[in-house]
């Protein structure tokens, strides 16, 4: 088992390959251009889905209000859209993609997968209502990626939702 943990959640992958976009020198090259990565990737063992987790912590009473509900929203959309484009890169075998699958260890591009992105939100009571709204929103923004490459699963979850649905990850 191997994992890490952030923002109040255990990711602990059970097999396969897992990785960090901030840990490969090819993604610190990029991230001083405001280029946005999501905190994990696996691939498990079956290597028929990949895995793009960011983990997000807005439990706490003004984590997400109507004042900074934009922001949230487009940092999550940020983060979906410039780690796809990079696990795309890995796939497509581009020059920098190609450098990206090395340093990451896994392979992406010789067998057809499902991508998963996740989003794992801890919430609090108060902004639940909240959250659902930014759900809402952050859905309808990545919908025409998700049409587009056919390939692409969306979710934002919450921690009690990811813990029954992902169990086998998220702790």
């Amino acid at each position: 088992m191997a994992g890490f943990r952030e923002s109040g959640v255990e990711l602990d992958f059970p097999d396969g390959k897992w990785f960090m976009f901030c840990d490969l020198p090819s993604y610190r090259r990029l991230s001083g251009y405001k280029f946005k990565e999501v905190d994990a990737c696996w691939q498990p063992e079956s290597r028929e889905l990949f895995y793009l987790i960011e983990l997000k912590d807005y439990s706490t009473e003004n984590a997400l209000t109507k004042e900074n509900a934009e922001s949230r929203i487009d940092e999550i959309v940020k983060k979906s859209v410039d780690s796809l484009q990079m696990t795309l890169s890995m796939i497509f075998q581009t020059q920098y993609g190609k450098s990206l699958e090395t340093e990451s260890g896994i392979d992406l591009h010789s067998q057809q997968q499902q991508l998963c992105l996740i989003f794992v939100i801890r919430e609090s009571p108060e902004n639940i209502l909240m959250l659902s709204s930014l759900k809402d929103v952050c859905q309808r923004h990545f919908m025409p990626y998700v049409r587009l490459w056919g390939c692409i699963k969306y979710n934002i979850l919450t921690y009690s939702q990811a813990k029954k649905y992902f169990g086998t990850f998220v702790k």
